[in-house]
């Protein structure tokens, strides 16, 4: 029996299924190579985790000759067909965003080669996000190529060319991009090729999205770095496993070092300490500090990068929970501490306050929420620009809104009336301006629920009229689909 060790057993025993398959298909006398034992095997190296090089190790040879022994294998072999079935695939894909009748938002993640390469590239990976007719929330990789001199050309000049290849230009309505300002010049060029095939939703206020996990990620890195020297010295003493860890795993790693220093008998006395120059007992305290701050952060943000893909009606919450975490740590009567949350939170309120519309937007399509707990959340942490913030939101919503009722009219009565958007739009700012949620916690997951439970029951609040009492819902696109009941 021959041990395959390159990929993983399940793998390779759903991939020789469908190899044998398709191989007996084609004769019932020999397993001849046939095209259907073509398409297996390129759907198991394209789709597959797997390695390309997988296809030349021997061991592999050895079974798919025992299948086929007339089946040429070969790396170029393998290439070729994955590279004709990307492309049928690709027609397919094509075909159905150009059907589609909603908006596609774009995301641009530039990856870089490890520093220890001699000439370290640059990689841009274009993804589009979209609703299909199913109503089900979609991602499809439209480009993954080089930039710069060895590749095809500058940031802007591929999502440019990627976005007419495949024909979705005017469906185009955001773009996330990380939040440095060398890609402001990138996303405006973009902005301004679309702008001139189409009118961008409220003057293209919406169209860039700066990266959430970007400046987190920044967040956290900068507070890595208050305490890089005792890192260093740490790593005097313990091996970190990674060349580039996470942040979570950095912070889970150090802390397992502090255990193993403490019991370590190596470390018992003064004398070795100094001898494996470890760091100090407050130096100790400071990485500790540090990583249960990280681990609070990545506690609240948990929901957002380590379950699937959101919809967007979460963030607001989640985000707003975090910066009310950081405002509280900001007071700690520890100094050090206290300094690393005020460098965040001063980084996190500026990026709130850019985003502020596109997050709040986003929240009020959740029925829990609506125009009630953008009011809450403004008189929390706007202040006196609350009410000015409130108004822009609602204003934005009911525009939003009356684009969608010109494009796609509610019934027939409403199409043929003399301003039916305008009608459309006061009916749903009034039902924007309700909000309610269910005093289950954990559909949620924040302690701001009370304060915002606690608001919506005020007197004001009893002031305003509710159709119906709406119920939560965990997917935000399930109230939005016109198969299901909705408010």
């Amino acid at each position: 029996m021959v041990k395959v060790l390159c990929v993983s057993r399940s793998k390779w025993r759903r991939a020789i299924g469908l190899f044998a398959a398709a191989a007996a298909a084609g004769s019932d006398s020999n397993m001849s190579c046939n095209a259907e034992t073509r398409q297996a095997l390129a759907k198991f190296f394209g789709y597959e985790e797997s390695r390309t090089r997988t296809a030349e190790d021997q061991r592999v040879k050895e079974v798919l000759e025992m299948l086929s022994p007339e089946f040429p294998f070969s790396l170029d072999f393998f290439g070729r067909k994955c590279l004709k079935l990307f492309e049928e695939e690709k027609v397919k894909m094509k075909q159905i965003l150009r059907n589609l009748d909603g908006k596609v938002s774009v995301s641009v993640d530039i990856l870089r080669s490890g520093k220890h390469h001699k000439s370290p590239s640059e990689y841009l990976c274009l993804t589009a996000h979209f609703i299909d007719g199913s109503w089900n929330l979609k991602r499809q990789i439209l480009n993954f190529s080089v930039v710069g001199p060895k590749g095809e050309g500058s940031p802007q000049e591929i999502i440019i060319k990627t976005l007419e290849e495949w024909d979705i230009k005017s469906k185009i309505s955001t773009i996330t991009m990380a939040n440095k300002d060398l890609y402001h010049e990138t996303v405006e060029t973009v902005k301004d090729q679309i702008w001139g095939t189409k009118e961008l939703q409220l003057n293209g206020r919406l169209f860039h999205v700066y990266c959430c996990a970007d400046i987190i990620n920044h967040m956290v890195q900068d507070a890595y770095q208050r305490v890089s020297d005792i890192v260093d010295q740490i790593g005097n003493v313990y091996s970190f496993k990674g060349v580039l860890p996470t942040w979570k795993n950095r912070s889970q790693q150090l802390k397992e070092a502090q255990i193993m220093y403490r019991h370590h008998p190596m470390f018992s006395g003064r004398r070795n300490r100094a001898l494996y120059n470890t760091p100090s007992k407050k130096g100790w305290e400071k990485v500790s500090s540090i990583c249960d701050l990280v681990d609070d952060i990545y506690g609240i943000v948990y929901p957002l990068f380590e379950m699937g893909f959101p919809t967007a009606n979460i963030y607001f919450h989640h985000l707003e929970k975090l910066q009310t975490y950081l405002m509280q740590k900001s007071k700690n009567p520890n100094a050090f501490i206290r300094g690393v949350a005020e460098k965040m939170l001063q980084s996190f309120i500026k990026y709130m306050k850019d985003m502020h519309l596109v997050l709040a937007v986003a929240s009020v399509l959740d029925p829990r929420f609506k125009m009630k707990y953008i009011e809450f959340s403004s008189s929390k942490f706007e202040g006196s620009d609350g009410d000015l913030q409130v108004s822009m939101v609602l204003d934005a919503v009911s525009k939003l809104y009356a684009d969608y009722v010109k494009k796609f009219p509610v019934t027939e009565e409403s199409a043929s009336d003399s301003a039916p958007e305008l009608e459309e739009s006061k009916k749903y700012t009034r039902f924007f301006k309700a909000g309610r949620c269910s005093a289950d916690e954990g559909s949620l997951g924040w302690e701001l629920l009370q304060e915002y439970q606690q608001y919506i029951q005020s007197a004001e609040y009893q002031a305003v009229v509710m159709h119906e009492t709406i119920e939560p819902v965990s997917n935000g696109l399930l109230f939005w689909n016109p198969k299901k009941n909705k408010a």
